[in-house]
């Protein structure tokens, strides 16, 4: 599992306008802040207009490398993507993601900041 792979391939769909705005959360996020952490998955909320669109762009992203359970699979990364339609907490967190950048690789990551992490927990 290289979740750095599967960023990559988010900003890659971001840059493609595959997605739009999305934003790290989850284990993965809450390592960036405080000690890394084992987990088996990479958590990412993604901006969405309609519950449609989003089935729309995970039957798309589930095209490519398949699905595990609940996750679509990045870079054979298990990636679990969650919708900003389910509440206005999860719409206002890809807004206002603080910008990580990755130490091997300069990739710019949206993470979403402590106090969403906290009350998404």
């Amino acid at each position: 599992m290289s979740i750095e792979r599967a960023l990559r391939i988010l900003d890659k769909l971001r840059k493609g306008k595959t997605i739009r705005r999305w934003a790290l959360m989850g284990s993965v996020a809450a390592s960036l802040y405080t000690r890394p952490v084992t987990t088996e998955d990479v958590d990412v909320i993604i901006e969405v207009d309609s519950d449609k669109e989003f089935i729309s762009v995970f039957r798309s992203l589930a095209s490519v490398e398949g699905t595990r359970g609940l996750h679509i699979l990045l870079g054979g990364t298990p990636v679990q993507l969650f919708p900003t339609t389910i509440g206005a907490l999860y719409k206002d967190t890809p807004a206002k993601a603080w910008v990580f950048k990755t130490q091997s690789g300069g990739l710019s990551v949206r993470t979403a900041r402590p106090e969403h992490l906290i009350i998404l927990a």
